[in-house]
């Protein structure tokens, strides 16, 4: 049981805002707080036959520890998925919005750059982009270079601008 509550302690402390889907979360802390209890000891001056109840107490007691164990386990793990949605989401988002600017940009910059070349990179982005928005993926590190490379080639049609 240690070790998986050990395994959730680093999800543990997200609020409902850090995940895409708050059940996950809430589902974990309702079985991470789950009461567990020991049956009672067993002491060497006990009656055979009470020490077999508590044997069997004890028995019954380890399954539920190990029952719970693997739900916190199988709950931190849905939770880490769903906070990795939500990041991709968020970074889609950005994506989204940044594709905006960029086509603006693409429309305003029209007839003011040296040759197309700037602008036929930024229309390459802006394409590339809008197809791993569309494809609803929410994969954080290509949605960050995608953000990244997107901005890269609008900086360079407003510095081709300013020359």
């Amino acid at each position: 049981m240690l070790k998986a509550t050990d395994n959730a302690a680093d999800v543990i402390g997200y609020r409902d805002s850090d995940v895409a889907d708050a059940d996950v979360l809430k589902k974990l802390k309702d079985d991470y707080n789950w009461p567990l209890t020991d049956p009672d000891t067993c002491y060497e001056y006990d009656e055979p036959e009470d020490s077999k109840s508590l044997a069997a107490e004890w028995s019954a007691a380890s399954s539920k520890y190990l029952s719970q164990a693997q739900l916190i386990d199988a709950d931190a793990a849905a939770v880490r998925e769903s906070r990795q949605k939500k990041l991709g989401n968020d970074a889609r988002k950005r994506v989204s919005d940044k594709l905006a600017t960029a086509r603006q940009l693409l429309t305003d910059s029209e007839g003011k750059t040296k040759g197309n070349e700037v602008r036929q990179t930024l229309t390459d982005r802006i394409n590339e982009a809008q197809r791993l928005v569309d494809s609803g993926s929410y994969e954080l590190e290509r949605l960050e270079t995608m953000e990244s490379d997107l901005q890269k080639a609008m900086d360079e049609v407003n510095k081709n601008m300013e020359e």
